[in-house]
């Protein structure tokens, strides 16, 4: 059955874009790989049938702050009966790639920043439950993300043209067939990430349309974690209780990390090189939880 899954894996790995998003400390520390891992609330954003592995309810703040490019982050995840909600917030002003961005009546000399606002709504279950499968075959999850998007675009004038709206959705999967081992895949943007103002005609394709893959596993009882998308890969070593190390490379650099935890209260932090040193330091809290529920505060600084 491995082999199978794998071979469906490699098959539909067509349009694949890259995981490494400016996630929390923890997951960059680990280069990015975090499709096949997906076990805080960053999942959200990557991978939301992760959120079932959730299991207190947790919540995340984070914020980017640099020369060409700011972003916040806000999100939580609640458990039910019924399955596993989320939703989250993420804010972001970029100076540094409109140059990749599609404009239809400005120049990229006329434009010097564009920035986007998109609302996430997730919902996660774990398949078994719905159709009452043994649990000797693996645990199926499913994962669904509503997306409501606004983007502008500033211009040198100091104008902003309103780049309108749009609805899209992100599914995925996670199986695990052991307590060790997980596979998971996301089609992101299905609706292709287009977005439109109909007055105007100014369009933005920057949220294409493309499929995620990864996996992740457990090592030395739990104490080594190693997780891989297809450019990232990274790990996460615990050589004591409350200590973290990690290290990890995605297609553009090296990253680092480590974290520290105490009762429920942990800080990480993340070091990655692309075009500049940016340091990633993300403080998790956790009340009655143990180390998988974290409330995470995340604040990267370049």
């Amino acid at each position: 059955m491995l082999k199978k899954l794998a071979v469906f894996f490699l098959l539909i790995g067509l349009a694949i874009p890259s995981s490494a998003l400016d996630l929390g400390a923890r997951a960059m520390g680990m280069g990015g790989a975090f499709t096949g891992l997906a076990d805080d609330v960053n999942a959200i954003v990557v991978n939301p049938a992760g959120l079932t592995s959730i299991n207190r309810e947790s919540s995340l703040i984070a914020t980017r702050v640099s020369t060409d490019r700011q972003s916040s982050f806000i999100g939580g995840v609640e458990n039910t009966p019924i399955g596993n909600f989320g939703i989250a917030y993420l804010s972001s002003t970029d100076q540094a790639s409109i140059g990749s961005l599609d404009f239809s009546e400005f120049t990229s000399e006329n434009v010097v920043s564009y920035s986007s606002q998109t609302v996430y709504l997730s919902y996660a279950n774990e398949l078994n439950k719905v159709i009452r499968a043994p649990s000797s075959l693996g645990v199926l999850s499913y994962g669904v993300n509503l997306k409501l998007s606004s983007r502008k675009f500033n211009t040198s004038q100091g104008l902003a043209q309103d780049a309108g709206t749009n609805v899209d959705v992100d599914l995925a999967t996670m199986f695990r067939p052991n307590d060790n081992l997980a596979f998971g895949m996301s089609v992101q943007n299905m609706m292709g990430g287009e977005m439109a103002n109909q007055s105007g005609g100014l369009t933005a394709s920057d949220g294409q349309a493309g499929v995620l893959l990864g996996a992740s596993g457990k090592l030395l009882d739990g104490g080594l974690v190693w997780s891989a998308d297809l450019e990232e890969i990274g790990c996460e070593w615990r050589p004591s209780e409350g200590l973290a190390l990690r290290l990890g490379r995605n297609s553009e650099s090296v990253t680092s990390g480590l974290g520290v935890n105490y009762r429920g209260f942990s800080v990480d932090y993340a070091c990655v090189q692309n075009e500049g040193l940016v340091h990633y330091v993300s403080i998790a809290i956790a009340p009655f939880a143990g180390e998988a529920g974290n409330k995470q505060a995340n604040l990267p600084v370049e």
